[in-house]
């Protein structure tokens, strides 16, 4: 393959599939799930699934004018160069076994993007010129670092445990660490690795909760009504880089524990990527209402941005368990 072909195919994967165009749509059907099974819980009227998608449209037709001129705000620069950055890291990521990039050290990279946006957060927290808004916005990039160090001690430990079966050297490929699991089994059935497994649900959970504000609840202003628009920009990247954060973390846990091989049908390629594209969704369907469940029934009695704390003490916990049963080769 040419160079230049080369490079036009990693921007397609960036820009479309499965990056930021592909990422944005899964993303909001997510929001559309999340928001229904929230609906259902409170009993209340529950939307159409694809309602996110009818409101961005009306949000971006209705504003064209005042986003446009929003867009060149210093936090908007900031939020729209971290939405580029997480709609990145799916490329790195198997699709059920589907790779668009090769890369020996794709662990490792993952968990450089992942650190990138909560950066840029902080970078925005201190132009907001609000110490309110600075003290809320940083209390939120200290709730999503702690989440991001739990992951990586999970991205570790799965390095150190896949590498020593392999071949007894720690290994920050997604590959090895899927070629263990097809000789191995699933990394979910190792006693050694189950309190990764458990930290790691905790963690998309956090992570579900994390965002101030909905999509759906960022109000519509009729066309020409000349009110304000107060930064809806940020608002609407903050909530698309949160779900097309879930996403990522969805696919990185069926890598990571159920081997993210993909399943082949009907011997053509098209249509055994639209099956494996089902199956995702349903597991997202699964993981999200489960994570919807706890985090509802936990968030009645506890408020995870007022207490950070309960994410080191709970998914950096089993993080570290499962870090030490691995590296002591006690399981």
């Amino acid at each position: 393959m040419s160079l230049t072909k080369e490079i036009s195919m990693i921007i397609f994967y960036i820009v479309v599939f499965p990056g930021l165009v592909f990422s944005i749509v899964v993303g909001l059907f997510l929001i559309g799930i999340e928001r229904q099974v929230s609906d259902l819980l409170k009993k209340r009227r529950v939307l159409s699934i694809f309602k996110p998608y009818d409101h961005l449209l009306k949000l971006l037709v209705n504003n064209r004018k005042a986003l446009i001129k929003e867009c060149r705000h210093p936090k908007a620069v900031t939020l729209i160069i971290a939405l580029l950055i997480t709609a990145a890291i799916p490329i790195f990521l198997p699709f059920f076994g589907y790779r668009w990039i090769n890369n020996s050290s794709d662990v490792i990279v993952i968990l450089y993007l992942f650190v990138l946006p909560a950066i840029t957060f902080m970078i925005n927290a201190f132009l907001s010129g609000s110490s309110t808004q600075t003290f809320d916005l940083l209390k939120k990039v200290i709730t999503i670092l702690c989440c991001e160090l739990s992951l990586a001690v999970i991205l570790v430990t799965l390095a150190v445990k896949a590498g020593n079966v392999m071949d007894g050297n720690i290994t920050f490929s997604l590959a090895r660490i899927n070629e263990y699991q097809a000789s191995q089994g699933f990394a979910v059935t190792n006693m050694g690795l189950l309190p990764a497994f458990i930290a790691f649900i905790m963690i998309i959970t956090v992570e579900m909760g994390t965002s101030s504000f909905n999509l759906l609840d960022i109000e519509v202003l009729p066309q020409n009504s000349g009110q304000p628009v107060q930064c809806k920009v940020c608002m609407i990247i903050y909530n698309l880089i949160q779900s097309i954060k879930i996403f990522i973390l969805i696919l990185l846990f069926l890598a990571l524990f159920f081997g993210g091989n993909e399943v082949h049908l009907s011997g053509n390629y098209v249509i055994d990527l639209l099956i494996n594209l089902v199956l995702l969704l349903v597991s997202a369907l699964f993981l999200i209402t489960f994570s919807v469940i706890i985090g509802k029934s936990v968030g009645k009695r506890i408020r995870f941005e007022n207490n950070p704390s309960i994410l080191w003490t709970t998914p950096m916990l089993l993080a570290m368990v499962s870090f030490t049963l691995v590296g002591l080769k006690i399981v």
